[in-house]
């Protein structure tokens, strides 16, 4: 059996005292996690229980899981809502925002403003 057979699975209550990812710093426990297992390259996370996760928690989640090229990282168990905002950060990494975007408006006069003349 090879080592990308054997599952292994971390229940994220088990590693955390509250069902939420509130910031970028609780991620480390999610590293240390993967850091602790050596027979395996398959880590399925369990999100049961799990019901938020801020937008920088799982934009740091996402990085950490690209930075293990030799294991294959995998979650289950989210509710909708970790879902979205998980697709939604990979998303945002594999089209960036423009860099060079300037905001650039046009000036009108208070008076057409409110004439509707523009």
């Amino acid at each position: 059996m090879s080592n990308s057979s054997i599952v292994q699975i971390i229940h994220v209550r088990d590693i955390l005292p509250i069902p939420m990812l509130s910031s970028r710093g609780v991620i480390k426990y999610f590293d240390d996690a993967i850091k602790k297992i050596k027979h395996t390259d398959l880590i399925a996370f369990d999100f049961s229980d799990i019901e938020f996760i801020s937008r920088s928690a799982a934009a740091e989640l996402v990085s950490l899981k690209e930075s293990y090229k030799n294991k294959k990282i995998v979650y289950f168990a989210l509710n909708d809502y970790l879902s979205d905002i998980l697709r939604s950060v990979a998303a945002s990494k594999v089209y960036p925002k423009k860099e060079n975007f300037k905001f650039n408006p046009n000036r009108a006069p208070l008076s057409d403003l409110l004439s509707g003349n523009c």
